[in-house]
C-alpha cells in the first residue's frame, strides 16, 4: 500500500512539474517539450488522463491543452507516434463527461 502511495505521489509531482514547465509563464518550453525529441511528455500525460485521481487528470488536461497551442506541436500531437493515444485519451475524458472535458475539447480543437 505504501509503495502505491509513493508511486502516486511521484506521478502527481511529475505531472505538476510538466504542467509548470509549459504554463503561461513558460510558453517558450512548449515546442521543445513536444518537438525537441529529448523527452516524451505526451505518453505520461495520456496515462494520467486514465486516472481516477481528479487532481492528476486535471493537471494532465491543462498541460495537454497548453502543449497543443503552438503550431509546431499540432502535427506531433495529431499525427505523431502517440497521436492515437493522445486523441483517444482526450476523447475518453470528454465521453465520460469529466470535469476536465472543457480542457480536452480545447486541446482537440487546437
Amino acid at each position: 500500500m505504501a509503495e502505491e502511495e509513493e508511486t502516486g505521489e511521484k506521478a502527481a509531482a511529475a505531472v505538476k512539474r510538466i504542467y509548470e514547465l509549459c504554463d503561461v509563464w513558460h510558453k517558450q518550453n512548449r515546442v521543445p517539450m513536444v518537438c525537441g525529441g529529448k523527452w516524451d511528455v505526451l505518453t505520461p500525460l495520456v496515462k494520467c488522463l486514465q486516472q481516477e485521481n481528479d487532481g492528476l487528470r486535471h493537471l494532465a488536461c491543462l498541460a495537454l491543452n497548453n502543449l497543443s497551442i503552438p503550431t509546431e506541436n499540432k502535427g506531433v500531437m495529431a499525427l505523431g507516434p502517440v497521436s492515437s493515444d493522445v486523441i483517444g485519451g482526450l476523447c475518453r475524458v470528454i465521453q465520460e463527461d469529466k470535469q476536465e472535458s472543457y480542457f480536452c475539447c480545447a486541446a482537440s480543437k487546437n
